[in-house]
């Protein structure tokens, strides 16, 4: 009986684990086809994928890094010895939810480049905090006062991203032995946006699109407009012609090391021009010469002694309350501060390194300035960074520094004769950079 039970459930078992897996054999030869096995394990290895931590979990560790605080010194006091397990805060339930049109909401600027993609997400939540005391009296009002700062901190907490904190649930105290404590959940719906950048896999900006006809007649045209792209494969001039007004000029620049060597000249001119272009020792008296309604001069040019030199005369400078901010922290004097925040200096934007320093002069003075210039220059720059691309090709990706020198007034270039060019001294850089630059149409804003 029981060799016939025994035989009657035997198809109907698991292969065991020590079943030989290998391939499958035929069907004739009476033996067993193994079950729920794929591959032999000395053949197939699993693949381990190194990446950055994607959006949502980016978006998760800055939710609950901001909502953890609020069980933290200052916000709330740990209790007193004996040392208790630290109050936390955790995730109960996550739903990832969309924002915009496949989570994109706009495009980020650098200048006039339009460099990535601005992105966000939302993160429909629920966390639990955990509280811990001593008694059940003390867990309650620890519980209490949590829930009356986090609910009058949602104007604060509206700002960084959270749309909505609700409280939902509070359980009851309970006392664990094993600590000889007491501890209190509470629990908040929260709903989180994120912001983020995405460059979508760019590894560059369209400078220049060759175009290739292919028939009868073969033909190639080159379609660019008022950007071109330097680098150590070739430098091209960059030529702009009217009729346009041109309200400001903006960089790109990715260095990898060493500065290229070669100078860079800016100049204004027009078709079938004679003599010699006047020469600028600045780009503030190249400005003031060629804008304007109407310049004095319609033929004229700067030249920077390096790339160095040209991109700190387009970089710009502010003094902003947040600028002040972390110059206080980096040690600048309270009078210099004050100074710094005076109405006329705060707040005015200033092109170029060298016109920043003179102007930081007229206002505290050259003995602070040169003590000072170094951290003040480094708050007050207008430039951001920007990640793209790895043409270093070093695995990491390269940081871009922005810059943007606005003219005012605009530099009116009447006609389709008038001109205004940007070129490099040699065909190409002698060391791995990349720099992009763009006459900004328009009217400065």
């Amino acid at each position: 009986m029981f060799t016939f039970l025994a035989t009657a459930l035997l198809p109907l078992r698991r292969n065991p684990v020590a079943d030989p897996v290998g391939p499958s054999p035929d069907v004739e030869s009476g033996q067993r086809f193994p079950r729920l096995a794929l591959v032999h394990a000395d053949i197939a290895t699993t693949p381990v994928m190194n990446s950055d931590p994607s959006p949502i979990s980016k978006a998760l560790d800055a939710m609950l890094k901001l909502l953890r605080v609020y069980v933290e010194p200052p916000l709330m006091e740990p209790p007193p010895p004996p040392a208790l397990p630290a109050s936390n805060v955790l995730l109960a339930s996550v739903v990832e939810r969309a924002v915009g049109l496949n989570n994109r909401v706009g495009t980020d600027m650098r200048g006039p480049f339009s460099v990535a993609a601005l992105k966000g997400l939302r993160v429909q939540a629920v966390v639990r905090y955990e509280i811990w005391a001593h008694s059940p009296s003390q867990v309650g009002q620890a519980v209490e006062k949590l829930i009356t700062q986090l609910l009058n901190d949602r104007d604060e907490l509206r700002g960084q991203g959270f749309l909505k904190i609700v409280l939902k649930a509070t359980g009851p105290s309970e006392n664990v032995f094993a600590e000889d404590a007491w501890r209190q959940s509470v629990e908040f719906d929260v709903l989180f946006e994120f912001p983020y950048v995405d460059s979508d896999g760019a590894e560059s900006l369209i400078a220049r699109i060759p175009i290739d006809f292919t028939g009868e007649f073969n033909e190639t045209t080159l379609v660019v407009d008022e950007m071109a792209r330097w680098d150590n494969e070739s430098a091209p001039a960059l030529h702009v012609r009217g009729p346009q007004r041109i309200g400001a000029l903006s960089a790109l620049a990715f260095i990898a090391g060493t500065q290229p060597t070669g100078t860079v000249t800016i100049t204004r001119t027009f078709d079938g021009v004679t003599g010699i272009a006047t020469n600028h020792p600045t780009l503030a008296s190249f400005v003031a010469a060629v804008a304007g309604d109407n310049p004095p001069e319609r033929h004229a040019d700067v030249t920077f002694v390096s790339l160095a030199k040209f991109l700190s005369a387009l970089a710009s400078f502010k003094i902003t309350d947040e600028s002040l901010i972390g110059m206080e922290a980096d040690g600048v004097p309270q009078s210099v501060l004050t100074a710094l925040g005076l109405e006329g200096t705060k707040g005015k934007e200033v092109g170029g390194e060298d016109e920043f320093v003179a102007f930081l002069e007229t206002k505290i003075g050259v003995g602070d300035t040169a003590a000072h210039k170094a951290v003040i220059m480094e708050h007050a720059a207008t430039s951001t960074a920007v990640s793209m691309g790895d043409w270093d090709k070093n695995d990491i990706p390269d940081q871009y520094q922005s810059v943007q020198f606005r003219v005012t007034p605009s530099i009116q270039l009447t006609g389709v004769t008038d001109r205004l060019e940007i070129t490099f001294q040699n065909p190409k850089f002698d060391q791995t950079a990349i720099l992009y630059l763009r006459a900004v149409r328009g009217l400065p804003t």
